[in-house]
């Protein structure tokens, strides 16, 4: 059929490429492992890049790693193969062309690495597939993937495998990355969008190995600080905040502050605030996000507010000692134009 015939391009990238979290697949079972040697001392191995596809996907991608690279050469055959009835059905490809490697070091081992691109004439349906290596001598290695449809993708992933990551009864999750994000949900095209508060590239291999190994990840968040340029405003027009101490240990993860108004007008204000540090005469932003509720609130003439808790998120942002402030965007009931930033300073020592 169609979407069964695919062509195939194999680009190499001379680069150290991490491991992610992967379903190798061998004999006639769609998961497990079954990496066959081709010599007993330079074993080589194959691992999807990916454990999951949306079925739009055209491109796969295999990495095959070896002690040497004596191994990768042009005599090296991939196949690719789809699970019908449950039975192994082969699927045309193209001749390969261009095998070259480069090589991963780490602290306990050295080894080389081929990134093989398969690139499909029609998006692949969905179904379990796997990838075949067959060497110059006959011996074969094989891994696994899925190609998943849109309901599945909402179903099993968004739904199944990200959720229970963060459920109550996940006591293996790690606490960095479930502070880290700020929502999730599904795009367009199957993509699954993934909120951060900090987006760094560790970030993105920390969750493909702990949470989600799926090609249609998409990550946004801030990767560099905001710099707050504003003034520094606690006390004017008769409104004024503070915090309930003016020093906190380095240990602190929340800041209590309150808002005072001595106006005789009824303040308003939000939910959002930010958090900065002063670094080398700059406030930086610490990393926050995250989706907030917003409610309005009338503070009276002459009345303060309740309490209110600004999270630091220690495990997002290093929190040095050093001088912070907390700002509030506020403004007089029927004046919403001539909105300011409310600021409290506090010190962490």
């Amino acid at each position: 059929m169609k979407s069964y015939i695919l062509w195939s391009t194999i680009l190499l990238m001379l680069t150290c490429i991490s491991c992610r979290k992967n379903t190798e697949t061998a004999g006639d079972a769609p998961s497990g492992t079954d990496s066959i040697a081709l010599t007993a001392d330079e074993p080589i191995t194959i691992k999807s890049v990916w454990d999951y596809y949306p079925a739009s996907t055209q491109i796969v991608n295999v990495n095959a790693i070896s002690p040497s690279g004596r191994h990768f050469n042009d005599d090296d055959a991939y196949k690719l193969e789809i699970m019908r009835d449950s039975l192994w059905i082969n699927v045309a490809l193209d001749s390969i062309t261009g095998v070259s490697y480069g090589k991963i070091v780490t602290d306990d081992s050295c080894c080389h690495t081929q990134h093989i691109t398969l690139k499909a004439s029609a998006p692949l349906v969905p179904c379990v597939y796997r990838v075949l290596r067959v060497g110059e001598d006959g011996d074969t290695v094989r891994t696994g993937f899925e190609v998943l449809s849109g309901k599945d993708v909402v179903r099993r992933l968004n739904n199944g495998i990200i959720m229970d990551y963060f459920s109550a009864e996940n006591t293996e999750k790690d606490d960095t990355i479930t502070a880290n994000i700020c929502a999730w949900g599904v795009a367009a095209n199957d993509t699954i969008d993934i909120e951060l508060r900090h987006d760094t590239p560790e970030f993105h291999e920390r969750f493909y190995k702990k949470v989600l190994s799926y090609s249609a990840l998409r990550f946004n968040g801030r990767s560099r600080p905001n710099v707050y340029s504003g003034p520094i405003i606690t006390d004017t027009l008769g409104v004024s905040m503070t915090t309930d101490a003016e020093v906190y240990p380095d240990t602190i993860s929340e800041v209590t502050f309150f808002i005072h108004n001595k106006s005789d007008r009824t303040l308003c204000y939000g939910t959002p605030y930010t958090v900065a540090r002063k670094i080398d005469g700059r406030w930086e932003e610490l990393y926050q996000g995250g989706i907030w509720n917003m409610p309005l609130y009338g503070l009276h003439a002459g009345a303060s507010s309740e309490f209110m808790k600004a999270n630091l998120h220690r495990l997002v942002n290093d929190i040095t000692p050093g001088e912070y402030i907390i700002y509030k965007n506020v403004y007089f009931d029927g004046d919403k134009d001539n909105r300011w930033n409310i600021s409290a300073r506090f010190t962490i020592k």
